[in-house]
């Protein structure tokens, strides 16, 4: 199963992690060149698991996609086999994690997914987290797709997944 994560602004709560509907057709990762703008091998994603809090309630309750969220004082590296960027249909990054970071992915995935709510796994990229997502399933595959704001530059997104 292929886990896509929508992070478009404004919106309260972005969308579930692993929703059973959601999957690419069984071509995760395997974009073409056509409507992959951009392809990195190896690099990183930072995640972590946090609580949304209410706005002023402390330095640390930042917005994120219209949401508060309570930034946790450490993240964890997942490490990435390959990220590529799609905006054709879906203005997306497609991330596949290494065995390192599939564990990782699907450790923080199984806390947030049996913690009460409202808990949210932190995505952060290039040092600024871009997503804060319900887990609802532990997702089955080292998989997932990201969608983005079409003003949020995709091609970039995996040149700093790449750095990371």
């Amino acid at each position: 199963m292929t886990v896509r994560i929508a992070t478009l602004p404004l919106l309260a709560v972005v969308t579930a992690f692993a929703l059973s509907g959601c999957a690419l057709n069984g071509n995760a990762g395997t974009d073409t060149e056509a409507n992959s703008p951009a392809q990195a091998s190896g690099g990183s994603i930072e995640l972590a698991i946090s609580e949304t809090c209410i706005n002023g309630s402390g330095p640390d309750c930042v917005l994120v996609n219209g949401e508060h969220i309570a930034l946790p004082p450490s993240f964890e590296r997942a490490s990435v086999e390959r990220a590529i960027a799609s905006v054709g249909g879906q203005h997306s990054v497609s991330v596949t994690f290494d065995s390192d970071g599939a564990a990782i992915f699907t450790s923080l995935a199984e806390q947030a997914a049996s913690a009460q709510p409202p808990t949210r796994m932190l995505l952060k990229i290039g040092g600024e987290v871009k997503a804060a997502v319900s887990v609802v399933e532990v997702p089955q595959t080292p998989h997932m797709e990201i969608l983005f704001a079409p003003e949020e530059n995709v091609d970039r997104l995996v040149e700093l997944i790449q750095e990371g």
